[in-house]
């Protein structure tokens, strides 16, 4: 037996494994007050309250916490995210990658849903962009029936598809009318785009509790698309 010396300073009993659970009944002791963790508790953080030690998961952060997916299959006429919004996150990102639609010529537009209705008007949206090498993209309403946050996007031909990251902040607030902000690029029969879009429902401050992504003028046909939540602590 390895003696201890000094107060609270534990004896290490024959046979004891730092690794292993022998170590149980000594390193419960009452001086010291260390508990004994399970694997199961994989992640968990050992935290002294002042007192005594505790073990806990660890606090969530600013980090982003993937809240759902869709993997796109078959034809679509939308991809929604409804229901998700909670107070426990303050801000939202949607993010696509490999989106695909099953025709040219297509942008991709998206609504909210309030008061139980996806919403059909009141929209003030706006987009610029950059596509076939430097020609201008430029567009917007202060009267719409959907945001437009493409007015290009990755269609059927092979190997064409586009990416994006909505921004979307306190959708549950009943301050604000809610705005997004939208970032797109990819590939449009075989060109290649850039645009940029900022877009708001005039509709009412009431919360907001899902978003729709659609096409203007065809289905969706492939592609995976994220939602996460942030914190803002």
């Amino acid at each position: 037996t390895l003696q201890g010396k000094g107060t609270g300073v534990v004896n290490l009993s024959a046979g004891s494994k730092l690794n292993g659970t022998a170590l149980t009944s000594t390193f419960q002791a009452a001086s010291a007050n260390i508990p004994d963790v399970a694997p199961s508790t994989s992640g968990n953080l050992l935290t002294s309250n002042g007192s005594a030690w505790t073990s806990a998961t660890p606090a969530a952060s600013g980090m982003g916490a993937l809240l759902s997916s869709v993997s796109v299959s078959g034809s679509p006429s939308t991809v929604d995210f409804d229901g998700l919004f909670t107070s426990e996150y303050t801000y939202y990102k949607i993010i696509a990658t490999g989106l695909r639609f099953s025709s040219g010529n297509d942008g991709l537009w998206l609504r909210f849903k309030s008061a139980a209705t996806w919403q059909t008007a009141t929209y003030t949206w706006q987009y610029s962009g950059i596509y076939n090498g430097g020609s201008a993209l430029s567009n917007g309403s202060t009267s719409g029936t959907y945001i437009a946050c493409s007015s290009r996007s990755g269609d059927n031909a092979a190997g064409d598809s586009m990416d994006f990251e909505i921004t979307l902040g306190d959708p549950l607030g009943t301050t604000y009318y809610k705005n997004i902000t939208c970032t797109s690029g990819g590939y449009y029969q075989s060109y290649p785009f850039w645009n940029s879009a900022w877009g708001t429902w005039r509709g009412g401050t009431g919360a907001v509790t899902g978003i729709r992504l659609y096409s203007n003028a065809t289905t969706v046909s492939g592609g995976t698309v994220f939602l996460y939540g942030f914190k803002n602590t």
